[in-house]
């Protein structure tokens, strides 16, 4: 569910972000024009730490390390912990 949410900002941002230019669409011609500058969708940042998802996955943030400290039965109490 987190990768769907994170997708579904990520097509968002997009989204948002091609209806601000000005630039005819490359569908309708097949070529770039000679003055594209490609775009940074900056916004799916904020997007995502706005959401539910940013706090969901800060929370889980170090579990892998934990596995790979203390092995599997540590990992799965700190985990369990967490």
């Amino acid at each position: 569910h987190t990768a769907l949410k994170s997708g579904m900002l990520a097509a968002e941002a997009v989204f948002e972000g091609l209806r601000k230019t000005d630039e005819t669409p490359v569908a309708e011609t097949g070529e770039l024009s000679d003055d594209h500058m490609p775009q940074e969708f900056t916004s799916y940042t904020d997007k995502l730490e706005s959401s539910w998802v940013y706090d969901e996955l800060y929370q889980v943030r170090n579990c892998h390390q934990a596995f790979s400290k203390w092995g599997v039965a540590g990992g799965l109490m700190y985990n369990g912990l967490a």
